[in-house]
């Protein structure tokens, strides 16, 4: 099994009386006398302890199965609930991300059910918070085609019925070594309001969202009602950017001016500074990236098969708007596969509110507002319009198509076949293209390669070749590999204990046993060493003074880690966590973090989903950005912290994958989060005073 630790969860009885909680608050599962039978195991056991006077669960979770889990089956009636919260302690050295689900009859993972997840810190404790997605009385999903969230808080796909909740479970991913932690007080939490749940819709519902792009039947702070609140907001920002000071703490680069000076290379760099790794900027100055992605004019969303929905919608031949109507074939959700007509709202009202070199102003603007709001970094996949006023450092990207890997099921998306022959010369051809323009550019920070590649396990990808077809580069790569070992299929069958007849069986979908794993790990290092040492040799050669900045790790494990911190100048890692100030990589490292992603949302302005990490209301949100940006400055190996994104998404969802999450800075009217806008400003001022000092 290859164990490193061991992964102990202890489930405590807790020793809260009913009396002495909130009304608000259920207890849901007493462990005194309790009959283990209810108990479901995946790659786990578990016996009944006693720990500190209080009955507990004590169990074991293995790493062989990508999902294993604890799950405590009972009947509770949670209809007067909001969430399951549960207090999870972590007690080793290393940061642990656990699942919690939480069952109605028929749970499938993706019906039935509502699940959340938390990163716990080392030696820390963390609360896990699962939203109970209610089946909506209004039956949004059948109304309201192509949307992931809807007006009265539920979201597409799995929704649950609170009265009837059968089982809690808690559970990892995809881990590649042993963890221990205990959970203690499973809770039903929340007050759930049943009459503005079940408050009948508008009438008439349709239209429902209005000439702006925004929700037509709720009212919020920094709304926007008509052409005229677009423009006034201009003028009053205009004013405030106008009279705004530099911090007296960034040099043109927002590097630190008062910090100590370094060499100075005319391109920046990364090193190790009083125990902390820094990047240092072109004139030698002390730099932490602290930025936001998609600095960019707008998200489309589909307009098409939609009648009645929008009110005020411009004319298709309008002179003026029709630049922002285009068509897309959607490759998610209700509208898979159709071509639809779609609109760009955040294009439309930068219209709007600037007239006709929108744009150009647009862009401008961005630039004076991160220099306002502390922010330094446009970060991945913004307008490469603004790389070019030289006035904002950035990190760019270089993307590219090769052949996927045929098999589907396994990772949540198609995995590229690196061994395709033609991913150097593809990769190469788009890296001179994307990168080259700007490989002499102080501005330029450096580039990520790909983004959110689906490793999985240090198993996955081996299991993913042995069942591709028999032509997939990758799968041959992977025969080579065995053959190579063992030469006869006969000393093969010793190791892993099967009864193959000869090599051909390859040509044919292939399930690797367990005894397979060294094997498959071996694959995964081949793998991985191909692809980032490909990568980090054509990108030196394009860009040679430029920062090689990974891929943007989401999905991972400690193989694939270990071999990029061979290759990469910067680890990256999309982070979507509460906070990062004891947060490490699966492996020991020497070479610095940038976190590529993270953001928190809200639901009580603008779209209709909080994002990934959600929180109460937008002083919520405030508050733990500060939390996550203090944290991440605390951290020694973290460089810097990329917002995802600047402008929230679409009302009625973006066109790439329905998305609709209230994750922006900016609304789509254009209008900064105040809160928010605050919350980066106060630890932006003194950002590189905490990272130097803490």
């Amino acid at each position: 099994m290859n164990i490193k630790s061991t992964l102990t969860i202890s489930i405590l009885a807790t020793a809260i009386s009913m009396s002495s909680l909130n009304g608000d608050v259920l207890i849901m599962q007493d462990f005194t006398n309790f009959d283990t039978n209810k108990i479901d195991y995946l790659d786990s056991t578990a016996e009944i302890v006693d720990i500190n006077g209080n009955k507990a669960i004590k169990a074991t979770l293995g790493n062989t199965n990508p999902w294993p889990k604890v799950s405590v089956s009972g009947k509770w009636d949670l209809s007067k609930h909001t969430h399951v919260e549960a207090d999870i302690t972590n007690n080793s050295d290393d940061a642990i991300k656990i699942g919690c689900r939480v069952d109605n009859p028929g749970a499938t993972g993706k019906a039935n059910q509502s699940g959340s997840k938390v990163t716990v810190e080392p030696n820390s404790t963390a609360t896990v918070r699962v939203e109970l997605n209610r089946n909506s009385v209004h039956d949004f999903q059948k109304i309201l085609k192509g949307m992931s969230a809807f007006p009265d808080g539920t979201k597409d796909g799995s929704t649950i019925d609170p009265a009837n909740v059968i089982a809690v479970q808690f559970f990892g991913f995809r881990p590649t070594q042993d963890q221990s932690f205990i959970v203690d007080n499973i809770r039903a939490t929340g007050k759930f309001d049943k009459k503005t749940f079940e408050a009948p819709l508008p009438d008439p519902f349709m239209p429902f969202i209005d000439q702006f792009g925004q929700y037509i039947h709720k009212d919020w702070a920094g709304k926007t009602h008509s052409i005229d609140d677009l423009k006034k907001n201009k003028i009053e920002e205009d004013k405030i950017l106008s009279q705004a000071k530099a911090n007296p703490n960034f040099n043109k680069y927002g590097g630190f001016a008062a910090g100590p000076q370094l060499e100075a290379t005319g391109s920046f760099r990364t090193e190790q500074y009083k125990g902390k790794w820094w990047l240092v900027d072109p004139n030698g100055r002390l730099f932490w990236s602290f930025g936001s992605c998609c600095v960019r004019s707008g998200c489309t969303t589909a307009v098409g098969n939609r009648d009645g929905w929008f009110k005020d919608l411009p004319a298709e031949d309008n002179n003026i708007f029709k630049s922002f109507y285009g068509s897309k074939t959607l490759k998610r959700g209700d509208y898979k596969g159709q071509e639809l007509k779609t609109f760009d709202f955040g294009k439309s009202n930068l219209y709007k509110k600037f007239g006709e070199n929108w744009e150009d102003i647009s862009n401008k603007r961005a630039i004076d507002r991160f220099n306002n709001w502390g922010l330094n970094t446009f970060a991945c996949w913004s307008d490469a319009k603004t790389f070019e006023l030289n006035r904002m450092p950035y990190t760019h990207w270089v993307f590219y198509r090769i052949r996927n890997i045929r098999v589907w099921g396994m990772t949540h998306k198609p995995f590229p076949d690196f061994f395709d022959p033609n991913f150097e010369k593809t990769l190469g051809a788009r890296a001179n293209n994307m990168a080259g323009k700007y490989k002499d550019d102080p501005y330029c920070i450096g580039f990520f390669v790909d983004n959110e590649i689906p490793w999985g396990t240090s198993t996955t990808i081996g299991k993913i070749a042995l069942k591709a077809p028999s032509d997939q580069p990758a799968k041959l790569r992977m025969i080579k590999m065995l053959k190579d070992k063992y030469k006869t299929v006969e000393k093969l069958n010793k190791v892993w204990g099967t009864k193959y007849k000869n090599w051909e069986v390859f040509n044919k979908p292939v399930v690797p046993p367990e005894a397979a794993r060294a094997d498959l790990e071996d694959y995964c290092k081949i793998t991985a060493e191909h692809y980032f040492s490909t990568c980090a040799r054509i990108m030196k050669k394009v860009a040679p003074n430029k920062l090689y900045l990974g891929s943007r790790f989401a999905q991972y494990n400690s193989i694939v880690v270990e071999v990029a911190n061979k290759y990469c100048d910067v680890l990256s890692f999309n982070l979507y966590v509460r906070t990062v100030k004891s947060w490490k990589p699966p492996v020991q490292v020497d070479k610095p973090v940038v976190i590529g992603e993270f953001h928190f949302g809200a639901r009580d302005r603008g779209p209709f989903a909080h994002g990934l990490v959600g929180t109460e209301n937008q002083q919520d949100r405030a508050d733990s950005i500060k939390r996550y940006i203090n944290g991440a400055l605390k951290n020694p190996l973290i460089i810097g912290a990329h917002w995802f994104l600047y402008r929230d998404e679409p009302t009625t969802g973006r066109t790439l994958d329905n998305e609709s999450h209230q994750i922006g800075l900016v609304d789509v009217c254009d209008t900064p989060y105040e809160e928010t806008i605050d919350a980066i400003q106060e630890v932006s001022k003194t950002m590189y005073e905490t990272r130097l000092n803490k």
